[in-house]
């Protein structure tokens, strides 16, 4: 119902508004509109993509990455999809649609599955890509992340059985469109269509952000009985969210506001009678008027060349002689005639014409070619009255994708043009290791503060501050374990965490004194440390065993037998709430009970 009252609106606009000559026509439409669009379809290459799309569904790289890019899922069991006659038909329409609005959203405003008429259906779209081949790779997302994987699971669903495929080239860009089903397709094979058409295009005046009109030409004089080609006119159009405005021709309804002075038929003006009126383009429901002029035909009258006199010949000579010695005959008669020339040139006649101006229609330039700016010529001697000259490249339109390298797992930076569909890909390597320089320090009072080394897999060192950032605990000066958060930043993501310690210094001066059946060991504190863990052996080198715990700086050895070497060793600990930290074990010492 939405649509028929659009086309209701539009048809209330037929009067419109009227546009001044001389100047661009800039008013939009409001309401809806229809735009007839000429582009060139490709379906045998746009068929050729089944192949490519059917080895990928059924080959060893059907995956994606999960929600949280962890973990690939890999897909079994697909069928291959079943080409879809009627679904090419929406993917050609589609094709079209794209190339004035290249989203989801079709130009008349609404969502894209209305063309479909489908209960399960989906979409993949793509601009710039030269050939099937081409295209499939660029829907494939195979280093993109989930987010960036929709084309993928379309092309991975288990849910889809069918597809259309179409491509449609307008300008020297080719717009390709995937059509998916939810079931197969029992009807008749078509022939694939290569060839220009025109697409019926409904456009939404709410999406419109640049709307003008251009005619070739904006008057006419004309002399009673001339015909003149209508002028060409063109559509520069661009749609919310399409970058460039495109140029399309227009094909109007033409129309004579006084058919007594000029008749409009057979794409021509004919002059009827003198006087004025103005020809008439009815363009989207809105009229443009353009004046006319004509006049009755100036006849010269027909000129007669100039004749020159001529004197008769005396037959008889003369016997008077002349007073004037200038006329005294010479003896001889002059039998020449006279070689100067005429005093009148004579000039060869001319046949000349009034121009009459055809467009040489411009050509939009593309980053991948150079366009020209509109220009005129006479369409009946072919001189060109306003040379077309060559528009440089425009600049790729480009945008990035950046999926951050973490620990273990390569990034990546991907570059689109969203014209050409040009693609660069940069592979950020991945974090390899991450480690403190220093693991350990022994207790001296002193702050300690380990520096942190972060390496990719290519051997390259991060910078602090570019790549990563460091976060310390406080304090770290008493013995115990402290932890460094590195948050990764720029071209990296994720987070880690490396600790270092600080250990109780070693027991210094250990001594022992021999006792009866005894022995009586005495040492230095040792910094940091709250307790010392005694052990004895009877060999110097191996077999210590735990004694026990003391928090003083001597212990007596007891029921030692008499006469047997015994070996001593001391190590401090710090002990807390949050753990214990083993400081180093002293150097052996030997005593022999009596």
């Amino acid at each position: 119902m939405k649509r028929l009252i659009s086309l209701t609106l539009s048809l209330l606009l037929l009067v419109g508004v009227i546009a001044t000559a001389g100047a661009v026509f800039d008013q939009k439409p409001s309401g809806s509109f229809t735009l007839d669009l000429p582009v060139t379809f490709h379906q045998t290459e746009a068929r050729s993509v089944l192949g490519y799309l059917n080895d990928f569904r059924t080959g060893n790289d059907a995956w994606y990455w999960n929600s949280s890019d962890t973990q690939k899922v890999n897909v079994t069991g697909l069928q291959k999809l079943v080409y879809d006659y009627d679904l090419e038909k929406v993917a050609m329409q589609r094709a079209a649609e794209i190339v004035i609005h290249f989203a989801h959203t079709r130009p008349d405003g609404s969502w894209c599955f209305t063309a479909y008429n489908r209960s399960t259906s989906a979409e993949n779209i793509a601009a710039g890509y030269a050939n099937a081949q081409a295209v499939n790779l660029g829907w494939q997302e195979d280093e993109e992340p989930y987010s960036g994987q929709g084309h993928r699971r379309n092309m991975l669903s288990s849910s889809l059985r069918s597809i259309g495929i179409a491509c449609a080239e307008y300008n020297g860009v080719r717009y390709w469109v995937e059509a998916f089903g939810g079931s197969s397709y029992t009807g008749t094979a078509t022939e694939p269509v290569d060839a220009d058409y025109v697409v019926s295009i409904t456009v939404a005046s709410g999406l419109v952000q640049e709307y003008s009109i251009s005619f070739s030409k904006e008057a006419f004089s004309l002399n009673v009985g001339d015909k003149e080609n209508l002028p060409n006119s063109a559509l520069k159009l661009r749609l919310d969210g399409t970058t460039y405005a495109r140029a399309i021709p227009l094909q109007p309804i033409w129309s004579s506001s006084d058919a007594s002075v000029v008749a409009v038929s057979d794409g021509q003006i004919n002059a009827l009678q003198a006087g004025t009126c103005k020809v008439k383009a009815l363009i989207h429901g809105q009229t443009i008027e353009l004046p006319v002029t004509v006049t009755e035909p100036v006849t010269e009258p027909p000129t007669e060349p100039p004749t020159e006199p001529t004197v008769e010949p005396s037959t008889e000579p003369s016997t008077t002689p002349s007073s004037d010695p200038s006329t005294e005959p010479s003896g001889e008669p002059s039998t020449e005639p006279s070689s100067e020339p005429s005093s009148e040139p004579q000039e060869e006649p001319t046949t000349a014409h009034q121009h009459e101006p055809e467009l040489l229609a411009p050509v939009t330039a593309t980053c991948v070619s150079t366009g020209l700016t509109a220009g005129k010529r006479c369409k009946i001697c072919g001189e060109i009255l306003e040379p077309q000259t060559v528009v440089p490249k425009t600049e790729h339109d480009f945008y990035t994708k950046t999926t951050k390298a973490k620990y273990h797992k390569d990034g990546k930076i991907i570059t689109y043009c969203a014209i050409c569909g040009m693609r660069t890909s940069k592979v950020i390597p991945q974090i390899k290791t991450i480690q403190v320089t220093e693991k350990t320090y022994t207790y001296d009072g002193k702050k300690h503060t380990a520096k942190v080394r972060v390496v990719d897999s290519e051997g390259t060192v991060l910078k602090r501050n570019r790549d990563y950032t460091l976060t310390y605990p406080s304090g770290r000066r008493k013995v115990g374990t402290y932890k460094i958060q590195i948050e990764m930043i720029g071209d990296y993501t994720g987070t880690k965490s490396v600790s270092y310690k600080i250990l109780p210094a070693a027991v210094t001066n250990l001594s022992a004194k021999p006792g009866s059946k005894s022995a009586k060991l005495t040492w230095d504190a040792a910094g940091g440390a709250t307790d010392y863990v005694v052990y004895y052996s009877v060999k110097k080198k191996s077999g210590y065993q735990k004694l026990g715990y003391t928090q003083r700086t001597s212990a007596s050895m007891i029921q030692l037998e008499s006469g047997k070497t015994y070996y001593f060793r001391v190590r401090p600990i710090t002990r807390t709430d949050a753990g214990q930290w083993n400081g180093p074990m002293s150097k052996p010492v030997k005593v022999k009970a009596k």
